[in-house]
């Protein structure tokens, strides 16, 4: 039999988007059918596209089978589980086959000798792979108002910080697979989490997301090559869930993990920890619990013509507690940071420095070593400098008060 390769993997994405289309359209014409018209219908598609996926990775039959069983039948066995099947469900069911087949790369990219020996060519490649980030102008806006450094508490923005982003891109599976996860923690550091079975659930359909692009695939070959993660798609998502999402203790058993840190945010006291996502930033602006202060002034101007805003430091209020100084980049997808900081995390570099784009930075990578780890304790982007700059920043401020003098005795 012939392989599964991109061409059928395409033409199988055009048979569910024009039954998508014939659905919507009976919908439209003649309503909800009896349920067993519905019954007919939902069998005949799930037999069509069962016998479409024949030769297909197993992950596709999960896509296809899953959207199926979700909406409430058994395309395996040909039956309905539940009498409460619907057209409705099925044009459901068929919008999430194609949104995920889309999202879904068949060929992961290789790393080459060179990114191999270089953690910052294979972030740059990374950069290069992250085909669902959000072009800033375009995709979004940015209203960035004062600037400031850390020691300044004065509120120098009155504005929110994210005035637009297009909602269209919210609704790509990797995005709309993370924000489902950010109302599944509790922030206070000190109170256990409580994890049940469907948020379990969730985080293994994020992560398996992730997986399908080709970002996290190209993280995965680079650290399957080094020997730090298992070859299997299998073996590196439950890498991935106990390093991200295993529990450890802050300061109470269980009342933290990796990616509650890191992309969520933490109250750890009168501080702010973590919260390093811009998803989670713009998500906790919208609820009025994040109130943003102004930009940290950058050190390094980004060269002209190139955006600034895919890469900021901020300070902001968060549930009233303040934080002096957090670095998040902009318009990424979940899977492309998820990728980068695994990528560091688990090479076991607690400092590498990258470039992103245009922005020069250091991505910092912690460890909790606890039972049943180890865990990611921390991990963020800041910005890098070189020694270059601080030469020139230190001569800067040498130099200010007679530079003032002179422009004053000239004008």
């Amino acid at each position: 039999m012939a392989a599964f390769t991109p061409n059928p993997l395409q033409r199988l994405l055009q048979q569910v988007e024009q039954r998508l289309v014939w659905v919507r359209k009976l919908l439209a014409d003649k309503g909800e059918p009896p349920f067993d018209v519905c019954s007919s219908v939902f069998k005949d598609m799930g037999d069509q596209l069962t016998k479409l996926t024949l030769q297909a990775p197993v992950r596709v039959k999960k896509i296809v089978s899953g959207a199926f069983s979700a909406a409430g039948w058994d395309a395996p066995r040909g039956a309905a589980v539940l009498r409460t099947i619907t057209l409705e469900k099925l044009a459901t069911c068929l919008q999430t086959v194609t949104m995920q087949l889309s999202n879904y790369n068949l060929t992961p990219p290789e790393p080459s000798a060179a990114e191999l020996q270089n953690i910052s060519l294979a972030a740059q490649r990374l950069w290069e792979l992250d085909h669902n980030r959000l072009e800033p102008g375009t995709d979004f806006v940015l209203d960035l108002q004062g600037e400031k450094s850390p020691s300044d508490h004065r509120d120098l923005a009155t504005r929110p910080l994210f005035k637009w982003v297009d909602p269209n891109h919210l609704e790509r599976p990797t995005f709309k697979a993370f924000l489902s996860l950010l109302d599944n923690y509790v922030a206070d550091e000190g109170v256990s989490e409580k994890v049940t079975k469907e948020e379990r659930e969730e985080n293994d359909a994020f992560l398996n997301l992730c997986l399908d692009t080709a970002v996290m695939q190209y993280a995965h070959k680079f650290l399957a090559q080094h020997k730090k993660v298992p070859t299997t798609r299998e073996g590196f998502l439950a890498a991935l869930n106990n390093a991200w999402f295993g529990l450890y203790r802050r300061k109470t058993p269980n009342d933290s993990s990796g990616f509650e840190h890191v992309f969520l945010g933490e109250r750890e006291g009168e501080k702010v920890a973590g919260l390093h996502c811009w998803l989670q930033l713009r998500s906790e602006e919208l609820a009025k619990r994040l109130n943003y202060k102004g930009r940290i002034r950058p050190r390094r101007r980004i060269p002209r013509g190139f955006p600034a805003e895919q890469f900021i430091s901020i300070q902001f209020e968060w549930m009233g507690q303040e934080k002096f100084i957090s670095s998040s980049l902009v318009g990424t997808s979940p899977e492309f940071e998820m990728a980068l900081y695994s990528l560091c995390w688990f090479s076991g570099a607690e400092e590498s420095t990258v470039f992103l784009g245009p922005h020069k930075v250091r991505i910092k990578a912690f460890t909790i070593r606890q039972h049943g780890g180890p865990f990611i304790g921390s991990a963020f982007p800041e910005e890098e400098h070189s020694d270059e700059d601080d030469k020139n920043r230190a001569a800067r401020v040498i130099q200010k008060p007679f530079l003032r003098k002179r422009g004053t005795h000239q004008h």
